[in-house]
């Protein structure tokens, strides 16, 4: 086991300011240098104390709908590689989706 030198610590302490710079990031991810926003979504503006605000309106559900809410079939699970599955269905649009035929297939087995 190697052990790190009180020398070699203080060489190092010039990382502070980098370390510090990524808390920032995760402290205020409202800020335009965070890449975890995601355009794919609608955020409200916010003024520089955060607060924001927005008007949601309910509508009445389209014609030929029964229901004024859409729902949402996604698969999330972890492969033989160990990377993980996570994504939206296409039965949520109403197409087939490979996924869940084979999911089927799956549970169809017992396996």
């Amino acid at each position: 086991m190697a052990y790190t030198s009180l020398a070699d610590l203080r060489k190092s302490r010039g990382g502070f300011d980098s370390l510090m710079k990524e808390v920032e990031k995760i402290a205020n991810p409202q800020s335009e240098s965070n890449n975890r926003n995601d355009d794919r979504f609608w955020q409200p503006e916010v003024d520089k104390a955060g607060n924001g605000y927005a008007v949601i309106r309910f509508l009445a559900p389209p014609k030929n709908e029964d229901l004024p809410w859409v729902r949402i079939w996604n698969h999330g699970f972890q492969g033989p590689t160990g990377k993980w599955y996570i994504e939206n269905s296409l039965t949520t649009i109403g197409k087939t989706d490979p996924v869940s035929e084979f999911n089927t297939e799956l549970w169809n087995s017992g396996s």
